[in-house]
């Protein structure tokens, strides 16, 4: 009677809404500098957090939330939809 719900890299439309995750990014180094992103750490139930697109030194970009810095691969990347 129901069918199942739709899933992105395993989490329900529900929960991406609750976090302000909007669209899925699989090549986050592609998004400017400043851009505001959500961030769910991959190998946790619960890691969901919000930061933004940085730049290192060494022209490497990065994910700072609130100064815990996590490479791409550590991390999924949504658009953040708080204040869009």
């Amino acid at each position: 009677m129901f069918g199942k719900s739709k899933r992105i890299n395993n989490h329900t439309k529900r929960e991406l809404r609750e976090h302000w995750a909007g669209k899925y990014i699989p090549n986050p180094e592609e998004l400017p500098v400043g851009c505001d992103v959500v961030v769910f750490e991959k190998g946790t139930k619960y890691g969901w957090q919000s930061g933004s697109i940085e730049e290192g030194v060494d022209g490497t970009k990065f994910v700072n939330c609130l100064d815990v810095f996590f490479d791409f691969d550590q991390v999924e990347v949504y658009l953040n939809t708080r204040y869009a």
